[in-house]
């Protein structure tokens, strides 16, 4: 699974700006049916990427990068179109219509600021630096499908890609986001 998230990660930024310069060359073709087919292929070039990115996401640290932007990005759109709609619409039929796109909207936003905290806090902001021995990795923490390893005695997440690289008893140093706690790089 590591080699995949490797591939994706290759191809996800180049991918994406291709999708999206062939979705606007499209708007231009007055071909009915090249348009379709240019459209077609550039929503696959600029979605599926997302798609596995967000579910790659834990295996590799620029993957988790990503995830956590296109979560930031695409919860907050989400979130605000909905309650645009639900603002604007005449009063829908049924009022648990209302309350059902009002929470779902305020629980799209609420994910789009969380993950946006994350983005600025893990890869933008000045990281943390530790240093330790690794005491043990944790493969099955809370959180399904994600990592933690602990360091002089303390928890802290971390990707596929940097467990690999570690062993009980390593001394290391590495650098941790501040805001979800997790490692983005390691130096032995």
């Amino acid at each position: 699974m590591l080699e995949i998230a490797y591939c994706i990660d290759g191809m996800f930024l180049p991918s994406m700006g291709i999708g999206l310069v062939l979705g606007i060359i499209s708007r231009f073709v007055h071909a009915r049916r090249m348009r379709r087919i240019s459209r077609g292929i550039a929503s696959v070039l600029f979605f599926l990427p997302q798609a596995l990115v967000l579910y790659l996401g834990i295996y590799l640290s620029t993957l988790r990068m990503y995830q956590q932007g296109l979560l930031c990005l695409w919860g907050l759109s989400v979130g605000i179109v909905a309650m645009v709609q639900l603002i604007s619409v005449p009063r829908l039929t049924k009022v648990g219509s209302q309350f059902l796109l009002a929470l779902g909207a305020t629980a799209m936003v609420a994910l789009g600021i969380y993950s946006g905290r994350n983005t600025i806090g893990d890869y933008v902001l000045k990281h943390d630096t530790i240093a330790g021995t690794v005491d043990g990795v944790i493969e099955s923490p809370p959180l399904p499908g994600s990592y933690q390893v602990i360091i002089n005695h303390r928890p802290y997440n971390i990707t596929f890609d940097l467990t690999t690289h570690l062993r009980n008893g390593d001394y290391i140093h590495a650098e941790v986001g501040i805001a979800s706690n997790m490692i983005v790089s390691i130096r032995h």
